[in-house]
């Protein structure tokens, strides 16, 4: 009865011994089973970490893209406004212009309006005095002929000077009309007196210098010039009825 019960020990102990070793290899086995599983859950939490970091970096990548593109879009709306400001400015100047231009235009036919009547009435009016482009030449011709002789001589003093720029008898004439507004005169000798275009006349009255004049246009009778404003003698003003005359040295220039 005793081995009964020995065997029957031994036999619970196996078992109890079995039982234990299974139950730890079980024990084992559901251990590794969740350490491969807490080990993917990591490694998928990292990579969602990852994820979310690449995703962070997209967005502040995104954001500075926007700001970016928000200030390249306010550089090139402010280039925009700059440009059509610019725009408005330029067609502002270039009506001016066209304005100036077309008042310009006006004008040019106002005065040759009022150059044509000028000339017109000087026509009607009574013909010019003689003039004697013969002495003038005769004139030149001396005192050519004078230099010539004594080109030893001393030069001339003032008095000389004023001698040799006094008006002389080759072309002499009066104002026949004058246009404050153009600064310009009409002259009642012309071609026919000598009088070239360009040539310089001085213009006089009671023997006192008053202005210059150059010559633009030269008709048979009359001509026009416009007066030479740092010519003007101060305090004078050219007048209608003012006697004008070729001087000694442009004499000798033609």
């Amino acid at each position: 009865m005793s081995k009964i019960l020995l065997y029957s020990a031994i036999v619970l102990t196996l078992l109890t011994a079995g039982l234990g070793y299974w139950n730890h290899s079980c024990y084992q086995i559901i251990l590794s089973e969740k350490k491969a599983a807490i080990q993917q859950q990591q490694q998928e939490i990292e990579k969602v970490n990852q994820e979310c970091h690449s995703l962070k970096e997209k967005i502040a990548s995104t954001a500075t893209t926007e700001e970016q593109q928000q200030k390249n879009l306010a550089d090139a709306q402010q280039a925009r406004t700059k440009a059509e400001s610019d725009l408005a400015e330029a067609q502002k100047q270039l009506a001016a212009k066209d304005a100036e231009l077309e008042q310009k235009n006006k004008d040019l036919l106002s005065k040759e309006a009022t150059i044509q009547s000028l000339m017109t009435a000087q026509k009607n009016a009574a013909p010019a005095p003689t003039s004697a482009p013969a002495t003038k030449k005769k004139s030149s011709k001396n005192v050519t002929v004078s230099e010539k002789k004594d080109p030893a001589a001393p030069p001339a003093d003032a008095a000389s000077v004023s001698a040799l720029c006094a008006p002389v008898g080759g072309i002499e004439g009066k104002v026949a009309a004058v246009n404050p507004s153009w600064n310009f005169v009409v002259l009642n000798v012309g071609e026919n007196n000598g009088v070239t275009k360009d040539s310089e006349m001085l213009v006089q009255r009671g023997g006192q210098a008053i202005a210059k004049v150059k010559i633009t246009s030269v008709e048979p009778l009359t001509s026009i010039g416009d007066i030479i404003p740092n010519s003007v003698a101060p305090g004078c003003a050219v007048q209608v009825g003012d006697q004008v005359s070729a001087t000694f040295i442009e004499a000798i220039k033609k």
